[in-house]
């Protein structure tokens, strides 16, 4: 006679019974790591995704520079773009160049962006080339 998992594992059985009377309260929708401020999200409420320009996705305040690379200005609105969800994900992912899409409508926070972060950090992060090389001039 073959045995049912049960059977051999009585055990499985009282975590079964376990499982079931567990509390069935709802797991709190996980937040953002780095919430944006209230003048960023009002900046970003009406405006579409700069890479997709989908009308009908939702937008969120990306931060160009991660807040935790760059605390000073971090609430700042110039600090953010608006990104849907997934552009928002390629891009921290550093899957996505959002060079071609800041110029020229988003060069204020471009600039800002290079203003606290230094040029070549904000190029690099900004497309995603981590290989550039800076030469030290010789004097």
């Amino acid at each position: 006679m073959k045995r049912t998992a049960l059977q051999r594992d009585p055990q499985a059985t009282s975590d079964w019974v376990n499982r079931s009377q567990r509390s069935t309260a709802r797991k709190q929708k996980p937040r953002a790591i780095s919430p944006a401020s209230p003048a960023q999200r009002a900046k970003c409420r009406l405006a579409v995704c700069i890479v997709c320009q989908n009308p009908l996705r939702p937008v969120q305040p990306a931060h160009l520079i991660d807040r935790s690379l760059c605390p000073e200005g971090a609430d700042d609105p110039r600090a953010v773009i608006p990104l849907c969800a997934a552009e928002h994900r390629a891009y921290d992912q550093h899957d996505l160049d959002l060079l071609p899409y800041l110029e020229p409508h988003y060069r204020a926070e471009l600039a800002f962006a290079v203003e606290r972060f230094g040029l070549v950090s904000t190029y690099k992060r900004v497309t995603g080339d981590w290989d550039v090389r800076v030469n030290e001039r010789a004097d």
